[in-house]
């Protein structure tokens, strides 16, 4: 099964061992990432989630002791066959090197595993701007202006013209939100106006239109358009018009007025020119950007892979026609076609012709609520009184990435040619390489949204 995940952009890279001194006890509390809209929480909500953790923590342990019983292992804390010191430094990089953040513009970036990973300590600190500089736009809270902050979900379906429909809500026990329909949307039943008038709490009633009046006034924004057009009767929007249609560009600034507050932020800026580049890139460097709401909203991350894969598919169809061949040929190379993933196969096929059966292989299902998170990602729940599996594209994100660091870095040694003592290296010769060839994959399930399989093929026994 296909994902979507952060193919398109490099991970960034830093030295090994390079580290960098800063006046904050804690590196990350220089980026200052908040949420822009108001998500409420009840004590309710806080009781759920309270009696959720130690549930859960409750699982853990009995689990826990039943596997030393087995097994006949005294201490799980201790060092052991299961909890070795490189084990706990694998843990350690993943919570605190994981990742690390532009001191500019506070954008998250990847970084590799790296042979050096139980000793050096680098700063999370990117001092060279790589992002906000760049074609894609880095929002920022302090861009937001003070009458579109603050606002709740019920605010802003107030301020939106349309009605968003995203299918049924559907979630598996233990596992994300399932997505059961595509993206669409409709006119309101009333109009703006007429939705901030039926509000009975005057304060609340006051600040919607004072809100209103500030986004119709905006000139950089183009929620005014669509506020005409609802008024004008326009006919409802059939499936993907709304991708297609040069009359619904900018549809997001109607959408969710508090992310979207110009239309600068949906367009990507090349030599001065507005031109549209890879909206999934352009999406994907919002999420990890200092404002938090852009991973926080399940519809909107519809909206984007809904855009996404509508626009790569009829790309493809376009250019089939073009060169007058199957639109077939055109999607080769998306992980979502089933000639991509025939392709593979004949890859592997090919490899153990040559290579024979592979020494090894590995299948990962992590457990997201057991799972080592960076802190970063420990930050938003708490803040939110949030839950695993309650942020599916930033979880989604980071499992991929320490999967991928796992497979390519501590096991084949593949991601940096450093590497002397990863787990398959040549024990008998450790000038000769050992690895003959791997393949690794992602897929995804109701259950675990990421799995990795890996398969290798080495010329000595492990």
């Amino acid at each position: 099964m296909a994902t979507w995940n952060a193919g398109d952009t490099d991970p960034s890279s830093r030295s090994d061992g390079e580290s960098s001194v800063c006046s904050y006890a804690d590196p990350w509390e220089q980026r200052q990432a908040q949420s822009v809209n108001n998500y409420r929480v009840s004590l309710w909500r806080e009781l759920d989630v309270s009696s959720s953790e130690a549930n859960h923590q409750r699982a853990f342990v009995n689990r826990r002791q039943a596997f030393l019983r087995e097994y006949d292992l005294q201490d799980a804390d201790g060092l052991s066959l299961i909890n070795t010191e490189e084990a706990r430094d694998l843990r350690n990089w993943c919570v605190e090197k994981s990742w690390s953040f532009c001191q500019k513009c506070g954008h998250l970036g990847f970084q590799k595993l790296l042979p050096s990973f139980c000793t050096s300590t680098p700063s999370p600190l990117e001092r060279r701007c790589k992002w906000g500089a760049g074609v894609y736009c880095v929002p920022q809270p302090d861009d937001v202006p003070l009458l579109l902050r603050n606002l709740t979900s019920n605010d802003i379906r107030v301020l939106c013209p349309f009605d968003i429909h995203c299918g049924d809500y559907k979630r598996v026990v233990h596992g994300y939100r399932q997505r059961t329909g595509t993206f669409r949307i409709t006119w309101s039943a009333l109009s703006v106006r007429e939705k901030i008038l039926a509000i009975d709490d005057q304060p609340r009633r006051v600040k919607l239109q004072h809100t209103f009046d500030f986004l119709m006034a905006k000139p950089d924004s183009s929620y005014g358009k669509f506020v005409v057009m609802q008024c004008h009767g326009v006919a409802q929007p059939y499936a993907f018009q709304i991708f297609t249609a040069p009359e619904f560009r900018g549809v997001e600034c109607a959408l969710w007025p508090s992310l979207y507050n110009s239309t600068a932020l949906y367009k990507s800026l090349v030599g001065g020119q507005s031109n549209c580049q890879s909206g999934k890139a352009s999406f994907l460097h919002k999420v990890l950007s200092p404002v938090l709401d852009f991973g926080l909203d399940y519809e909107l991350l519809q909206y984007q892979y809904n855009h996404w894969l509508f626009k790569t598919i009829t790309e493809a169809i376009n250019s089939s026609r073009a060169s007058g061949c199957s639109p077939n040929a055109p999607l080769q190379q998306k992980s979502f076609s089933a000639t991509y993933w025939q392709w593979q196969h004949l890859y592997l096929l090919d490899a153990v012709r040559q290579y024979g059966f592979p020494l090894f292989f590995l299948t990962i299902s992590p457990y997201k609520w057991t799972f080592t998170w960076p802190r970063f990602i420990q930050q938003i729940r708490e803040e939110h009184c949030l839950e695993p599996t309650d942020l599916p594209l930033v979880e989604t994100l980071h499992v991929a990435h320490m999967l991928e660091q796992i497979a390519r870095g501590y096991l084949s040694g593949a991601n940096s040619n450093r590497w002397r003592q990863h787990l398959f290296n040549n024990q008998e010769e450790p000038s000769q390489p050992n690895l003959l060839r791997y393949f690794y994959r992602f897929s995804s399930s109701p259950e675990a949204s990421s799995t990795c399989t890996c398969w290798c093929g080495s010329r000595t026994c492990l």
